[in-house]
């Protein structure tokens, strides 16, 4: 794999999380942008060698790295922005969820990319868990049967790091839909929702093709029990159940003895940066470009 150049944009909690993602990957030559001049000496001090180059606008960042792609790890308000200021290069882009927090902006946004026949990713890891992949395994070989019923549980007490108006929907449901539509392989075909009105809490119903049917609960503000960012997982199919709680996977197949898994390091799970750095470098096309 070839050495690229890429701009980071943005170094809020997430930004800092993908220059560490950045770093350890090893293979991107990388320039960092942020509004906030202050985040030049935070980035100095967190970097172990010397740190990159800071700008504080895109445009002059484009136009003196002369980037190959770019990362968008902006707040989600302004991901759209960056997005087309990209594209306007015709550069490619690996952003952060949501594309918008409008669909129709999320349309517009995609179509531009398609138009511009530029790559356009978005970097939806949950799916990329090793856990996941496990579980994904265990039910495309038929471990439960024919898939029937999902119930996924999601809790924690506050949204901490947040610099910004965070939106439950937006912001934390759409990372479980996304694995929703991984693991079952379906898409949904109506979809039933309590409106947040506090923003910290929503049940939603999911009727999926597959004849599937899945439930969701998400609070923000979860004063009895927290769960992992990617949440508890129960799937019924019509020869068992498997879940994904505290205790790792349990797979409980009809006639046969309970699996318990709670240790993923001998499973190979994909990287997004990786996959979309290789992408550009004539691989295959990623499971999540736009």
């Amino acid at each position: 794999m070839k050495e690229m150049k890429a701009i980071l944009v943005g170094l809020g909690e997430a930004g800092f999380g993908w220059y560490r993602i950045v770093q350890r990957f090893g293979k991107l030559s990388l320039a960092v942008v942020d509004t906030n001049i202050a985040m030049k000496d935070k980035l100095a001090a967190y970097s172990v060698e010397a740190a990159p180059p800071f700008y504080t606008s895109l445009e002059k960042a484009i136009q003196k790295e002369k980037p190959q792609f770019i990362i968008n790890v902006t707040p989600p308000h302004i991901h759209a922005a960056v997005n087309k200021a990209a594209f306007q290069h015709c550069l490619p882009v690996l952003s952060e969820k949501p594309i918008s927090y409008n669909y129709y902006e999320s349309v517009q946004i995609t179509a531009i990319a398609e138009q511009c026949s530029v790559p356009f990713m978005i970097a939806e890891n949950y799916r990329n868990q090793a856990r996941m992949r496990k579980l994904k395994n265990w039910l495309d070989n038929g471990a439960i049967g024919k898939l029937k019923a999902v119930h996924i549980e999601f809790g924690r007490n506050g949204l901490e790091g947040r610099t910004y108006d965070v939106r439950l929907l937006h912001d934390i449901v759409v990372h479980h839909m996304d694995l929703l539509r991984f693991l079952t392989g379906q898409e949904g075909l109506k979809v039933f929702a309590e409106k947040p009105l506090d923003n910290e809490h929503i049940h939603i119903l999911v009727e999926l093709s597959g004849d599937i049917s899945a439930v969701y609960t998400a609070r923000v503000h979860a004063k009895a029990k927290e769960t992992p960012w990617h949440g508890y997982w129960t799937l019924e199919g019509d020869d068992g159940t498997v879940s994904l709680g505290a205790d790792g996977l349990i797979l409980k197949a009809s006639g046969k003895e309970t699996v318990k898994v709670n240790d993923f390091t001998d499973i190979q799970h994909p990287n997004c940066l990786e996959q979309f750095v290789n992408y550009l470098q004539g691989g295959p096309v990623p499971e999540t470009m736009a």
